[in-house]
């Protein structure tokens, strides 16, 4: 997948990218607020980080603060243990018995790793330890 090609259609998706500052202070207290109101309210959070194809992982790495931003995230989440909430860093398809090249394009990680990305959540959370 070129995804350096300004004429591949994943290209734009990887140029609109590059601004990317989606995960700012606003936002992350966004979240945090959100998380607090799911926990008083009994609601059970399930928070994963899915994977993103290597070329735009290293794109965004490299041009942008989105390395930075998803570190501040998952610091944030760790650091909030809670019995309502699961955290799963799933970034590399192996993690979740996924495949490297079943992304459908940078913004997809492909059917197969969906599917067994859902398989991998769904029997973490509804193992029979975890089950009441």
């Amino acid at each position: 997948m070129p995804l350096h090609d300004p004429s591949d259609r994943d290209a734009q998706y990887v140029l609109r990218m590059a601004g990317f500052t989606s995960l700012d202070k606003r936002r992350l207290q966004y979240f945090k607020d959100l998380l607090h109101l799911c926990f008083v309210r009994g609601v059970r959070v399930i928070a994963c980080i899915s994977p993103l194809h290597n070329a735009l992982d290293r794109f965004l790495t490299e041009r942008t603060t989105y390395a930075e931003r998803l570190d501040d995230l998952i610091a944030f989440i760790q650091g909030n243990r809670h019995p309502l909430l699961s955290f799963y860093d799933t970034r590399v398809p192996s993690r979740f018995g996924g495949l490297d090249d079943d992304f459908e394009n940078a913004a997809h990680i492909g059917m197969a790793n969906s599917d067994r990305l859902l398989d991998y959540l769904l029997s973490q959370e509804f193992a029979p330890s975890n089950v009441c």
